[in-house]
């Protein structure tokens, strides 16, 4: 992840670590005082810096904010009203979508976060539950794309549509890795290191 003053800062099992070009710092977390942010896992999976400027951690046990500045950490429902997600979620990845909200993707769900009521909504379907691998934000079409190891889906906020990917990755014995928006165009990785286009 890299913030707007131009570090780079990676996540790993042992904490945080600073770029500044140079060399690389480690980060010694500061808690605030009624905080428990951190006390879980030290192992972090995912980073996030939002259009808020809010820097976001998740870790194999929970989801928490940094402040870069200070280097203290604290709760997010210290600053975010219905932000609890529970103290036993490995979170995978942390997105913002077009519509401002925070999606939040764990091990076995998929979240997003409206901040304007505050408000957590648990938008994982069936064929999402401990299913998704990859998550990618579209600037063009405002949708967000959900990679399950065999389908896709577009997500406009409101529905989830299918893409319908599956037969053709059954043909080629093979599933999803990763997918990518890039520009108007839906990339797709797939396990056998092979690179789809779709537009």
């Amino acid at each position: 992840t890299q913030s707007k003053d131009g570090f780079m800062w990676f996540g790993t099992q042992h904490g945080l670590n600073r770029f500044d070009g140079k060399k690389i710092v480690p980060i010694n977390f500061i808690k605030t005082s009624n905080s428990t942010a951190g006390e879980y896992s030290g192992m972090i999976t995912a980073m996030y810096i939002d259009k808020r400027d809010n820097f976001w951690i998740g870790t194999t046990a929970e989801i928490f904010l940094f402040d870069r500045f200070t280097n203290k950490i604290f709760n997010a429902t210290e600053k975010y009203r219905g932000l609890k997600i529970g103290n036993t979620s490995w979170i995978e990845c942390i997105q913002e979508d077009n519509f401002g909200n925070l999606m939040i993707h764990t091990r076995g769900a998929l979240y997003l976060y409206n901040f304007s009521e505050e408000k957590l909504i648990d938008i994982t379907t069936i064929e999402l539950k401990n299913n998704v691998v990859s998550i990618s934000i579209s600037n063009y079409d405002k949708k967000t794309y959900i990679a399950t190891e065999n389908e896709i889906y577009s997500y406009d906020g409101i529905t989830f549509t299918t893409l319908s990917v599956r037969t053709f990755l059954t043909k080629r014995n093979t599933t999803i890795k990763k997918i990518l928006v890039i520009e108007d165009e839906l990339w797709m990785i797939t396990t056998d290191n092979n690179v789809w286009i779709s537009n």
